[in-house]
């Protein structure tokens, strides 16, 4: 996942890409393994060493159904 991150935010502009890199959301069942956040936020920090990374989560019983809410 974080190489389709990286890859991703790579053809951004660099305008863009502090902004993006403390924005992402994460949404879905998967996202609710254990250390996920932190697991994504160390393997973001070998593309992007020096800029700041901030993900945000939800409270676990509403992420694991986030990307149901947001389509209804």
């Amino acid at each position: 996942l974080h190489h389709l991150i990286a890859s991703v935010l790579s053809g951004s502009s660099e305008s863009l890409l502090n902004s993006l890199l403390g924005n992402l959301v994460l949404a879905g069942g998967t996202t609710l393994l254990p250390n996920f956040s932190k697991r994504l936020t160390s393997s973001l920090k070998t593309y992007f060493p020096d800029r700041p990374i901030k993900i945000f989560e939800g409270p676990n019983i509403e992420r694991r159904f986030l990307s149901w809410m947001g389509a209804s």
